[in-house]
């Protein structure tokens, strides 16, 4: 059986000095609030925005 590839790729937007302010406020969560957002980017990216958030 063939190994399931994500539908995208998460690219953070970047300042042009470089910074990537919203990688830099995921990193300043929780751990648990992070656990979070990566499960729901992990459905999104397996099943589509509308079959991940409406169940």
């Amino acid at each position: 059986m063939g190994k399931i590839k994500p539908t995208f790729q998460v690219q953070f937007y970047r300042e042009s000095n470089g910074n990537e302010p919203v990688k830099s406020w995921l990193q300043s969560l929780d751990k648990s609030i992070k656990i979070i957002i990566g499960e729901d980017i992990t459905k999104y990216n397996f099943v589509g925005l509308w079959n991940a958030f409406s169940s």
